[in-house]
């Protein structure tokens, strides 16, 4: 009985399928007409490979560039992403909107200035547009103090070349203590509780960013002695300065204020090492906007005393606010998706100008 009633519904599955494979006549031309016509516009467009498609963003951006109504919209595009609910942070959304405002103003004159003196600064600018792999030993300032290495968060090609960033520096000064700040790991500061030592190997103790953890313990097991600068229980450490109790803050932490709060926090952390180590050298691994001159309270114009360098990894499409765009993104950089470019400052009166020492641009 049991073996008919499996029968009986295979048969009626059979039956409904076979039914449902006939569309109505309407239905049927309607769906062969739509087909015909998608066709038809994906060859007129044509197959649109990342070449083609890495030429019409960097053509746009050319007439970004060109068009100042277009760059004004653009900048403040790039910004907006930093604002803040005036309903829930009341006061402190004032204080943020004039951080974005500065920023925006910053980044138009640093804008207007390149294009006003453009050969004179390109001048001073090195480029190499097509890089297989970059000599970090060559490009890291030996006499710098600080190296910060600004990231776009989230990339495993980004955190590759920081990882050879540190080490090939390593090589070429084997007796230099290396140290990594970073804020993808907590630190305890003097108004929290004490967790105790932990060692160098495990990060043990600490709370880390999960896809950090493999490139921090990495660098770590080497002998480069790591260490967090986010506050523990950072949320708290946040809630406190901005006087928001609940998770709303979270928005908060990312606004332009946020990061004005937490690079002041990270600024006094890192004074701290230096003063207690001074032979050494220390690699600051943060987000590009903490490290980018082309921001307000940035961390080195806060740390301006102290010897240092700034390294900006980004991605060719992601940061397309740099001034000197149209030089750094050329045809032979273009063709090819493994290459990297790399332009570096030879006169550092421009580094405010163009946001970093060193700005190393990848494909992906």
């Amino acid at each position: 009985m049991k073996l008919k009633r499996i029968l009986f519904v295979l048969c009626s599955l059979a039956v409904g399928t076979a039914a449902g494979a006939q569309p109505l006549p309407g239905a049927a031309k309607m769906w062969t007409k739509s087909v015909s016509k998608t066709a038809a516009q994906q060859a007129q467009k044509g197959p649109r490979t990342p070449l083609e498609m890495a030429r019409q963003v960097v053509a746009r951006q050319k007439q970004v560039y060109a068009d100042k109504k277009l760059l004004n919209e653009a900048i403040n595009k790039s910004l907006d992403g930093f604002g803040l609910d005036k309903a829930i942070y009341r006061s402190l959304a004032q204080r943020n909107s004039s951080r974005i405002a500065l920023s925006k103003s910053m980044l138009r004159g640093q804008i207007e200035a390149y294009n006003k003196n453009r050969a004179q600064i390109k001048a001073q600018l090195a480029i190499t547009p097509t890089v297989k792999n970059i000599d970090y030993s060559k490009l890291l300032d030996s006499n710098a103090r600080l190296i910060f290495l600004g990231e776009v968060h989230y990339r495993p090609s980004i955190r590759e070349e920081v990882y050879r960033a540190i080490e090939q520096y390593r090589q070429k000064h084997p007796r230099k203590r290396v140290y990594l700040l970073t804020e993808f790991m907590e630190a305890e500061y003097p108004n929290e509780a004490p967790m105790g030592f932990y060692r160098n190997l495990y990060l043990r103790g600490k709370t880390v960013v999960p896809e950090q953890l493999p490139l921090l313990k990495k660098l770590a097991k080497q002998g480069v002695r790591v260490r967090g600068l986010e506050p523990m229980r950072g949320l708290e450490f946040l809630a406190k300065e901005f006087g928001i109790k609940d998770k709303t803050f979270m928005q908060g932490s990312v606004s332009l204020v946020g990061h004005e709060i937490r690079n002041r926090a990270w600024a006094e952390k890192i004074r701290q090492y230096v003063q207690k180590d001074p032979q050494a050298v220390f690699f600051v691994y943060v987000g590009w906007s903490h490290s980018s001159y082309k921001y307000a309270d940035n961390v080195p114009l806060m740390l301006k005393d102290i010897p240092s360098q700034v390294v900006q990894f980004n991605l060719w499409w992601k940061d397309t606010m740099t001034p000197a765009f149209e030089d750094l993104f050329t045809p032979a950089f273009l063709q090819d998706p493994t290459a990297k470019t790399v332009a570096v400052l030879k006169n550092k009166r421009y580094r405010r100008l163009l946001g970093a020492d060193v700005l190393v641009h990848l494909h992906e």
